[in-house]
């Protein structure tokens, strides 16, 4: 992990790197006032998106997350980097809810308030952003 001001950068080398970030998100959040189930919410983002990056892109390729402060918004922001192809978080009609995985992007995306993923040069950016709740 590297701390940059008002961001962290985690290199996910193995799956077990995972544990860390999750770790790591989850002190950050309840230190800005995040409540412990959104604290968890954002636990299983990171969860989420870093286990995909590992199970759909080459096992050799470069994953590094980014987990900054949104200090005007009240919230955290990830952002994942992977080189690979470009998908979309919103999968065709025919996949959902078939077979015994496949539900990871819905999920992600029912608990978060933004999202993007969009080619930036040799990489792929998959951007997410949570507010805090108003209520603590």
């Amino acid at each position: 992990m590297k701390h940059k001001d008002q961001f962290f950068l985690f290199s996910l080398e193995v799956k077990s790197d995972i544990l860390n970030a999750m770790d790591f998100v989850k002190r950050l959040a309840l230190g800005l006032g995040f409540n412990r189930k959104e604290a968890l919410h954002l636990q299983l983002v990171v969860e989420e998106l870093c286990t995909n990056a590992f199970d759909h892109t080459d096992r050799c390729s470069m994953k590094v997350l980014k987990i900054e402060k949104v200090e005007d918004q009240k919230g955290i922001t990830l952002t994942l980097y992977t080189e690979g192809e470009l998908y979309s978080l919103n999968p065709p009609k025919e996949t959902d809810n078939k077979g015994p995985r496949g539900r990871g992007l819905k999920l992600i995306l029912s608990l978060v308030d933004f999202a993007e993923v969009k080619a930036e040069g040799s990489f792929i950016k998959t951007q997410l952003m949570k507010k805090r709740s108003q209520k603590h």
